[in-house]
Formats: C-alpha cells, sequence, structure tokens
C-alpha cells in the first residue's frame, strides 16, 4: 500500500491505498491473446491456481481458470479491475474520520476481426461495482472530491458501444454508442500524480453540463471521431448527449442508478 499526504480545501487528510488515490479513475487494461501467457494460468491447479502466478500477471484472478483464454479463441477479451482506497483527514472539514471506497470495473470487448473476419471492429461493453463511502460526503463536504473514484454506491452499465477503425494504419476510427467522455476528452496524463478528483475531469464542465455530463461514473449516447494524420498528432472531435440522466433536476446518479 502507499501512503500519500495532500492538502486540499477542507483541510489535510490521509490517503492509504492499494496503489494510489487517483485524481480519475483508472483506465482499464483489456489483456490481449498474446499477454495470457501459460503461466498465468491457473485452471490446472485446483480453485486457488492463479495465486502461483499473480505476482506475474497484472490481470486480477489471473487467466480465470482458463475462462479467458477460452474467450479469446472467439476475439473476446475480459477485463476485471479492483481499486480500493482508505481516506482520512486529521484535520479540518465538517468533521474528522476516515472512509474506505472501492470500485470493481468488468470491461467485455469483442475483436471482431478475430471472431468473423471483419477488419479493424472493437464492441465494448462495461460495467460498474461502487462499493465503501464517500469521505467527500462524509467529512469533508466539498464539490471537489477527494479521489476520483467516489460515487454513489451502485452497481451499473458504464459504457457500451461500437468503434470501427479505417484506412492503412487506422489513422481513423469512428466510436458510436454510450460513452463516458472524461476516458478522452481533458484527460492529463500528469494529473494522475495528485489525489483530488479535479486534477481531473475539471469541475467547469460538471457544473455547465445539464446533469453533470456523461463523467464517471456517468454516460450517454453520443458519436466521436479521432484522426491520426502522424504519429505525433491526434485529433478528436465528439457530439454527446449533454445529460447522462432524464431530468437535470436532481442527483444524476440517483435519477438514473443503473446507467
Amino acid at each position: 500500500a502507499g501512503q500519500i499526504a495532500a492538502i486540499p480545501t477542507a483541510g489535510v487528510f490521509l490517503a492509504l491505498s492499494t496503489g494510489s488515490a487517483l485524481a480519475a479513475p483508472p483506465a482499464i487494461q483489456v489483456p490481449t491473446e498474446e499477454q495470457l501467457q501459460p503461466g498465468q494460468t491457473g485452471s490446472d491447479n485446483g480453485p486457488f491456481g492463479f495465486v502461483s502466478g499473480i505476482s506475474r500477471s497484472s490481470y486480477l484472478l489471473g487467466d480465470m481458470w482458463g475462462l479467458r483464454s477460452f474467450l479469446s479463441k472467439y476475439g473476446i477479451s475480459l477485463a476485471l479491475q479492483e481499486t480500493s482506497e482508505y481516506l482520512g483527514n486529521v484535520s479540518g472539514g465538517l468533521k474528522r474520520g476516515a472512509d474506505y471506497e472501492g470500485l470493481t470495473t468488468m470491461a467485455l470487448q469483442l475483436d471482431t476481426q478475430h471472431a468473423f473476419g471483419w477488419h479493424g471492429g472493437t464492441f465494448n461493453v462495461s460495467a460498474l461495482q461502487i462499493h465503501g463511502r464517500n469521505l467527500s460526503a462524509d467529512n469533508l463536504g466539498s464539490l471537489q472530491t477527494a479521489s476520483g473514484i467516489e460515487a454513489e454506491g451502485a452497481t451499473r452499465l458504464w459504457e457500451l458501444w461500437y468503434q470501427q477503425k479505417f484506412l492503412e494504419e487506422d489513422r481513423l476510427d469512428v466510436k458510436l454508442g454510450q460513452q463516458s467522455i472524461d476516458q478522452e476528452f481533458m484527460v492529463s496524463q500528469n494529473a494522475l500524480l495528485f489525489v483530488n478528483t479535479m486534477f481531473g475531469w475539471p469541475m467547469v464542465p460538471s457544473a455547465d453540463m445539464p446533469g453533470g455530463g456523461p463523467a464517471y461514473p456517468l454516460s450517454a449516447p453520443g458519436i466521436r471521431l479521432r484522426a491520426r494524420p502522424t504519429e505525433s498528432l491526434t485529433f478528436l472531435a465528439g457530439v454527446f448527449n449533454g445529460s447522462p440522466a432524464p431530468s437535470s433536476n436532481g442527483d444524476s446518479q440517483q435519477l438514473n442508478p443503473s446507467g
């Protein structure tokens, strides 16, 4: 576990995490067939066989008793990721204390080339299981939440989209479907060094957009175009439903509890 001390607007707090507290939800890494090496497989060693190779695998539960290898034969990739944090404020805020919060992310992707010979297509569906409590709501009373995974406890659909690549070297692609725009827009890699969530998705668009906009843990239908004319230059443009909930009057997470 790592320790991070930071000074948010509400006082000083301490963060204990399985990795480190994040300014945004960690991007889930979907394993490829090549990355599922035999040494990561625990299917022949009993129900807890995955433990023997866990230090060599970055994927939760390794090969999942052969499930990941089986799905990869049909062009399907399964990713499962857990982020757990224990945050506390030792001064300031509405009161002092500490809370545990956790986020389990699941993603299932289908490679159309591998599945049925259609080049450049990817179908993606992901879900969130948010558990624990929120330090910002319980102790700090701040609009800028202490961590990027803080949200209402729920099990919800996150993203559901199809992406198609075009041109040589896949220099153009289009993504259509339900998307969380903070996964690609206004993203700073350096922001992950900080704790406060506003170093990730900023507060201004959340305040300006109806219902907070389609950002974690919410999403909305839209279409996104990405062009890569050179290796060092990429253009992104998109049109999205501005509200992730049927009404902007109230808490969008409660108005749209299942995603």
